[in-house]
């Protein structure tokens, strides 16, 4: 999973920076035929948008997710509870499907549209273990409120707490998915993880050890892996995400690209 920072700093809620300590998570998926998270991304950085959420999920290419404000930022998201109380993400959906009203759609290629809410939905379940894992949270345990650590945008609807939307009740059904399973499926990722820091990939050997010899030569470690065909930077390796952070920032300063990448084991 990457976890890509991308800030709508044009955004009124972002600008607005309204803290709040969160307590759970609220799920959406996104109600539009798009499955590119910089896409939505990129339309909602505008002042003229009402909406934002914490993290987007991409469905067209797994395990991206674009980070959209801080966790501890309020988000406008359900118009009520999670808003308050939960950090929330959005799942894109797919471009194989035309909404025709409300929450009603059509499909236009099943094979597709089933390939990307599987690939979004895979993914939210890496970035909800990865937050719960983060904050000691069980995502099968229930809030005072009554609702479950995660829940989604219809289960706060049915419990008076959020705006009348119903998703993903609406569309996971097509995949075989219930909010139920995907909380076990949380839970059953919550296992020993650890963060990697990699700053390059190539198809040569030697153009990955010239890459590792310059950011040994800047003070940071570094060292080649080979994965399949490519042979990887890795620049450093942490239980901790919040550490794996500030080695890709010390990287960003000396001048070399980086990104986290989780990995259970």
């Amino acid at each position: 999973m990457e976890i890509i920072q991308n800030y709508l700093t044009k955004n009124r809620c972002y600008q607005q920076n309204v803290k709040r300590t969160p307590i759970g998570i609220q799920l959406h998926t996104i109600g539009t035929a798009q499955g590119s998270a910089q896409a939505v991304a990129d339309y909602w950085n505008q002042a003229s948008v009402s909406a934002c959420v914490t993290y987007l999920v991409d469905c067209d290419t797994e395990g991206k997710v674009l980070q959209l404000l801080p966790e501890d930022v309020r988000t406008w998201a359900d118009a009520g509870y999670g808003n308050q109380y939960l950090i929330t993400l959005e799942i894109c959906e797919s471009d194989a499907m035309r909404y025709t009203g409300g929450a009603d759609y059509t499909v236009l290629d099943e094979k597709q549209f089933q390939a990307d809410l599987k690939r979004g939905y895979q993914t939210a379940i890496r970035l909800c273990a990865d937050i719960c894992r983060r904050y000691g949270w069980d995502p099968t345990e229930k809030l005072s409120s009554g609702l479950y650590r995660i829940s989604s945008h219809d289960e706060g609807r049915r419990a008076g707490l959020s705006s009348a939307h119903v998703d993903p009740s609406h569309i996971w059904p097509r995949i075989g998915k219930t909010m139920d399973a995907f909380r076990q499926e949380v839970k059953a990722a919550l296992e020993p993880v650890r963060y990697e820091v990699q700053a390059g990939a190539f198809r040569e050997r030697k153009n990955a050890d010239a890459l590792a010899k310059k950011i040994r030569k800047a003070g940071l470690e570094a060292f080649v892996k080979q994965e399949g065909e490519q042979y990887k930077i890795q620049a450093g390796s942490f239980s901790s995400r919040e550490n794996a952070g500030k080695r890709v920032e010390a990287l960003s300063k000396a001048g070399f690209s980086a990104f986290v990448v989780s990995k259970t084991f």
